[in-house]
């Protein structure tokens, strides 16, 4: 995680970015984008997603050092995990709706 923090400061000091700016582009508070940056919460797939976008970035170049990507396949890991994650987020985001409407439906 420390990596991809470090990089995301770096992206935004290059592109002369305030945080707050990016932060209003995520939809979100500074204060969580801050964490974001100081790595103390964990970023999801879509954000991480929405900040490859921001700095005209591929995805998996947010998780490099700058060194070869083809020898990174700890990178390539922690991108399959992510996106798993994100994945699991909306699998229980689902299930709550179908519960939710299961409910409606029976009443």
């Amino acid at each position: 995680m420390k990596l991809i923090t470090s990089k995301l400061k770096e992206l935004r000091r290059c592109n002369n970015f305030k945080q707050i700016q990016i932060a209003t582009q995520l939809q979100c508070s500074v204060a969580s984008y801050c964490k974001m940056e100081k790595g103390t919460v964990d970023i999801s797939y879509t954000k991480l997603k929405r900040l490859s976008e921001i700095y005209g970035v591929k995805l998996h170049e947010l998780f490099l050092d700058n060194a070869d990507p083809k020898d990174d396949t700890k990178t390539f890991i922690s991108l399959q995990q992510i996106k798993i994650s994100g994945l699991q987020n909306e699998i229980v985001i689902l299930q709550n709706k179908l519960i939710h409407l299961y409910e409606e439906f029976r009443n």
